[in-house]
């Protein structure tokens, strides 16, 4: 599978690196600290006019769909792999986005089986939920993965800013 790179700048300007290349301090500092990996699922129902984050619609997409995302995060983890040497024990998970309970549990299984020998025993995994996406059944079948944290972010107690 060939996916098509939109690389955002960096806050300083930069163009980051195609690699996935990090700079030697950023590698040697990996074992003094804990490991947290961040997955962003940037799919969203409906554009909100208040969301400044990294989302998409289906009709922006121009054919790639949330189907396809499992892949594209295997793909940059093999890639932190080579980077890393091999991805050092992960304390915390947080999967972000737009909106993660797009994905149905399943569609984060083989993520989790590529990784999970990398758990540490308390680790955290997040899932930022959207209510109107989510039913008891994906909740525990997120549940079961080993989701063990559930984030269902208040975006807003004003209506006007809700409104799409």
């Amino acid at each position: 599978m060939v996916f098509t790179l939109r690389v955002p700048k960096q806050p300083d300007g930069a163009t980051p690196p195609l690699d996935g290349s990090l700079p030697a301090a950023a590698l040697a500092s990996l074992s003094k600290r804990k490991f947290g990996l961040y997955l962003h699922v940037p799919f969203c129902a409906k554009r909100c006019g208040y969301c400044d984050f990294n989302t998409y619609t289906a009709t922006e997409l121009a054919g790639f769909t949330a189907a396809n995302w499992p892949a594209a995060i295997l793909a940059e983890l093999e890639l932190a792999n080579k980077v890393l040497g091999e991805l050092p024990e992960i304390s915390t998970i947080f999967i972000g986005g737009g909106t993660p309970s797009m994905l149905a549990p399943g569609e984060y299984e083989n993520i989790f089986s590529k990784i999970s020998h990398k758990f540490a025993p308390d680790i955290e995994i997040t899932l930022e939920a959207n209510p109107d996406s989510v039913t008891k059944s994906s909740l525990q079948g997120y549940f079961d993965l080993g989701i063990n944290r559930i984030s269902f972010g208040m975006q807003s107690a004003a209506k006007n800013v809700l409104q799409v």
